[in-house]
């Protein structure tokens, strides 16, 4: 090989480790980005003043500790929120565990499938990415049953998001632990069929279609099903638009709005003002 092909495939080398190095660099920088939201308790806020007004904490108070863990739900409880959300997904040992993604790659120092793995393989993983980690140490994938105590103790409303079709089968170990503490838990859903499931297990369960946008279909089927709300992607600009007509189709049909994820002020009231009385947040921004 000529002296200039072996230094073009050094620079070519270098070029590649180069690229790797920052591909590398700015996961770990997605990955341990702090929040820029300024935390507030809402026990003494004039959000609290509006008793209809129910603001439900995204998976647990995520701002300050890891998202669906232990100290997050607890944190949520302290501030005063009125519910707080979680995603669920079941082991292949038939344990409910708090997860949002599919994998624990983005969350921990592992990377499994959730619903192909044991329980006790995943108690061995560590939660090492989120709010608060130095506060929060050594924290480990919550349960259900462990969210559903804090709930319990705490006064808040579970909120409970079925996160596929999978698993339908086994949704009334869900119902059964709920009913077991003596909750009004909230199901929700993009998935029809999930609510559906629900829906036959606990008749009088409060259940809400989630979507990215407001549309007929999404308010026809929260209004046959029944008991059923319609919960919006308040970033979508559609959703809001013309002074929140859309939101206008699903309090006009007489059924729950919610709308998910907010945390500035403004954006809140406006949402209040248009009938909007579910509201999940990461946190409060002043």
């Amino acid at each position: 090989m000529s002296k200039k092909k072996i230094v073009l495939c050094i620079i070519a080398a270098l070029c590649v480790i180069a690229v790797i190095i920052g591909i590398s660099a700015k996961r770990a920088a997605d990955r341990n980005k702090p929040t820029e939201n300024k935390v507030e308790s809402i026990i003494s806020t004039d959000l609290a003043q509006n008793k209809d007004l129910k603001l439900i904490a995204h998976r647990g108070l995520n701002a300050i500790a890891p998202e669906n863990t232990v100290p997050a739900y607890q944190r949520a409880g302290e501030a005063g929120y009125w519910g707080a959300e979680c995603d669920v997904f079941r082991t292949a040992d038939g344990k409910w565990v708090l997860h949002h993604d599919a994998d624990t790659k983005r969350m921990t120092n592992g990377n499994l499938k959730i619903e192909k793995s044991k329980y006790e393989e995943l108690q061995k993983l560590t939660i090492d990415n989120g709010n608060g980690l130095d506060t929060y140490t050594d924290v480990k994938i919550a349960t259900l049953d462990e969210y559903l105590d804090l709930c319990q103790s705490l006064g808040m409303i579970p909120v409970i998001e079925l996160k596929s079709e999978n698993n339908t089968e086994y949704y009334n170990e869900i119902t059964e632990a709920v009913k077991k503490r003596k909750l009004n838990a909230q199901y929700i859903s993009f998935y029809e069929d999930d609510l559906r499931a629900i829906k036959k297990l606990d008749d009088k369960a409060q259940l809400f279609l989630l979507v990215d946008k407001i549309d007929d279909d999404a308010v026809s089927f929260a209004k046959e099903l029944g008991n059923c709300g319609v919960s919006f992607n308040a970033g979508n600009k559609k959703n809001l638009k013309n002074k929140g007509a859309a939101i206008k189709k699903i309090t006009d049909a007489k059924i729950p709005a919610a709308a998910w994820t907010v945390d500035d002020i403004e954006t809140i009231q406006t949402l209040v003002d248009c009938g909007v009385l579910y509201i999940t947040t990461d946190c409060i921004t002043y």
